[in-house]
């Protein structure tokens, strides 16, 4: 048996509109599409394993962060067939048409609910874009263009070995629909590529250096920690590996407090919820007295006007880095009537890009609620 060491899967980098153009242009940037997924790394041995890029707490706290399992919640991924001990695929557990929030409640939580919703909703895929290592051998210090390579060899053997399987005698698949590979986008089609995922509601397209090595973890500025910025330097390497090529960004922050509605109304519509300035009583309906003030339809019901939220730096400071009032109702609330319940959870927010002075969040919009043990709060950190 091979040893396979938890892996910590890389990230990719958004940098600003000038450097985004600037790789656009630069043909030794290979195009892929980027799926909107639950990032995964796979382990084969004589067992087959998936773990996530959460870090397990208890693993943090020793001294030894590692990345947490999901191995049981993927059962018919686990027992596919293969001739590969040693091998470690990397990529995203993904299903035509779902968002990542879809992905997360369809395997997240105990592995027999996930088992449950899957039979239910449809059975998840794995889409790989890389290959860390093959049969034992490292990888992550060859180019990306070798390693991609590999993986197409290593996807097709797959397929082929796993023509068609079943799943606990009962559920035959077609391995093609369920262990995939990411689209290369041609160079000269690749920004009519991106309009086309964008306004079809994708997420967008992650440029990947052609010499780019793997690094564990996220990547600053391309560098990542000072041995492998030596390591970049005596290569002759001076570019950012992965980047992010997408209309906004999403950041995970911790929830930290609330500011309260506005009271009055300003809309251009007729109000339908008031206040007596004499009473302070509130009605919803027409407005019965010339003193009467229009009012807000959260502060008629008492919720929240938006959340707070935070990040940590380098120094382990949760440090505010914004608010955002866009929300449903139904999530707005939730949030009110269990104000103590939240603060310290993991929302997932979209913003324009960090502002790099303050690091503060431009224009964030509210995207989700994490469900709880998908991310951890000290994970939350400011990636600058």
């Amino acid at each position: 048996m091979i040893e396979l060491r938890k892996i910590i899967p890389m990230g990719a980098i958004k940098p600003n509109v000038d450097e985004l153009k600037v790789a656009i242009a630069n043909p030794d940037y290979i195009s892929e599409v980027k799926y909107d997924g639950y990032r995964m790394v796979c382990y084969m041995d004589k067992e087959i394993r998936f773990t996530t890029r959460s870090i397990a707490i208890e693993s943090a706290r020793n001294g030894n962060p590692t990345p947490t399992e999901r191995t049981l919640n993927l059962p018919h991924l686990t027992c596919l067939k293969h001739n590969h001990s040693g091998t470690i695929p990397d990529g995203e557990i993904w299903k035509p048409g779902c968002t990542s929030h879809d992905i997360t409640s369809a395997i997240g939580g105990f592995a027999e609910t996930s088992l449950f919703n899957q039979i239910r909703d449809g059975f998840v895929s794995y889409m790989m874009y890389d290959l860390l290592q093959y049969k034992g051998k490292d990888l992550r210090s060859e180019p990306y263009t070798e390693r991609r390579k590999m993986l197409e060899e290593f996807h097709s053997d797959m397929l082929y070995i796993n023509r068609s399987w079943y799943f606990e005698d009962q559920i035959c698949f077609t391995i093609k629909d369920y262990l995939k590979i990411s689209e290369v986008i041609p160079f000269e089609g690749r920004e009519q590529k991106y309009l086309e995922i964008v306004e079809s509601g994708g997420e967008g397209i992650i440029l990947k250096h052609k010499d780019s090595l793997y690094y564990e973890g996220k990547i600053s500025g391309g560098k990542g920690v000072p041995a492998k910025i030596k390591a970049n330097k005596k290569k002759g390497i001076h570019f950012t590996p992965w980047i992010k090529w997408k209309k906004k960004d999403t950041f995970d922050c911790v929830i930290t407090g609330y500011e309260p509605a506005s009271v009055n109304y300003t809309g251009s519509d007729v109000s339908k919820y008031w206040m007596s300035l004499v009473t302070d009583f509130k009605y919803e309906g027409n407005q019965e007295l010339i003193s009467d003030i229009p009012i807000t339809k959260f502060h008629f019901k008492g919720w929240i006007g938006s959340i707070k939220f935070g990040q940590y730096d380098k120094n382990g400071n949760l440090i505010e880095v914004g608010f955002t009032s866009g929300m449903s109702d139904e999530i707005r609330e939730m949030f009110s009537e269990n104000k103590e319940k939240y603060i310290g959870r993991v929302i997932k927010i979209e913003a324009m890009e960090r502002i790099k002075v303050t690091k503060a969040l431009r224009e964030p919009r509210f995207k989700e609620l994490r469900i709880e043990g998908d991310k951890n709060a000290n994970e939350c950190i400011i990636d600058d």
